[in-house]
């Protein structure tokens, strides 16, 4: 659905994406990597407002950059660096961008007394801090009723209760069967649900799922009133380690068959240990 094949994109003398080939479909999909690896390059590049250098970009097989105004009908964005209409209310850019994609406004409603946004969206917007700023963009953004949600860098000047509500939002759009590609250098926990991701350094991908990993990481993670029994048998899985925090053990370890016996026989869950992968590859 949100295709790069080969693509390189070069700012003057600067490669800010050098030969990345990366492909996204439904679900919750991750862009990680440091400041100035190239993420905001390639969602715009998706998102239509750049043209890439050679190589190609496809959103459900058409050419972002050419056939633009079909693109953003079906892509719901919000790039952290678009200035917002600092001569409107909070409420009258909602209502603007709620009328343009023919979203109710009862839902916007909703969702803006989710953010906490209602409480001073009456207000001009360039009187807003730059965190009262990115919730009213990102309501504009995740109110939308359409196929796909790019988010970049949506974590960043959040207090803990609103990433946790952007966080729920984004959980149900997953549940929705929505793409959802988040580009940030913040884990924060939403990560479990990860179908697919890259993590880019200095424009080019240093690894990405599917495709690219020799060995998954993984946890398991067993809700029981038997820790110390389940973490003995974990040994058995040969894991990288074995954390404990109240009636939940985490083991730590890779994809292999034996993992999928052992969630079944104590009932645990597993997915990709996408922090420690980030975390281990950033050292390097």
């Amino acid at each position: 659905m949100f295709t790069a094949i080969s693509i390189t994109k070069k700012f003057g003398p600067i490669i800010a994406l050098n030969n990345v080939t990366i492909e996204f479909n439904r679900g919750l999909n991750m862009l990680l990597g440091p400041n100035g690896s190239g993420k905001s390059t390639l969602l715009k590049l998706w998102s239509g407002l750049l043209k890439p250098t050679k190589g190609r970009v496809e959103v459900y097989g058409l050419d972002p950059w050419r056939r633009r105004a079909e693109v953003v009908k079906r892509v719901a964005v919000f790039f952290e660096d678009l200035p917002a209409p600092w001569w409107l209310s909070g409420e009258e850019y909602v209502k603007y961008v709620a009328e343009k994609r023919g979203v109710d406004w009862s839902r916007v409603r909703e969702y803006a007394e989710r953010l906490g946004v209602v409480e001073y969206w009456k207000r001009l917007i360039r009187g807003y801090s730059s965190g009262m700023r990115k919730k009213l963009m990102l309501l504009a953004v995740l109110s939308a009723e359409t196929e796909s949600y790019i988010l970049d860098e949506p974590y960043t000047l959040l207090d803990k209760e609103s990433l946790k509500t952007i966080n729920e939002i984004i959980v149900e759009r997953v549940r929705e069967d929505k793409v959802v590609i988040i580009a940030s250098h913040i884990l924060t926990g939403i990560e479990k649900l990860v179908n697919g991701f890259a993590i880019l350094h200095n424009g080019r991908v240093i690894v990405k799922y599917p495709g690219g990993l020799v060995e998954i990481p993984l946890v398991v993670e067993c809700k029981t009133d038997k820790p110390v029994e389940i973490a003995r048998e974990a040994l058995t899985l040969n894991p990288l380690r074995v954390v404990f925090r109240g009636n939940i053990v985490y083991i730590y370890t890779a994809k292999k068959p034996e993992i999928y016996k052992f969630t079944r026989e104590y009932s645990c869950v597993e997915y990709l240990d996408l922090e420690t992968l980030y975390r281990e590859l950033m050292k390097t």
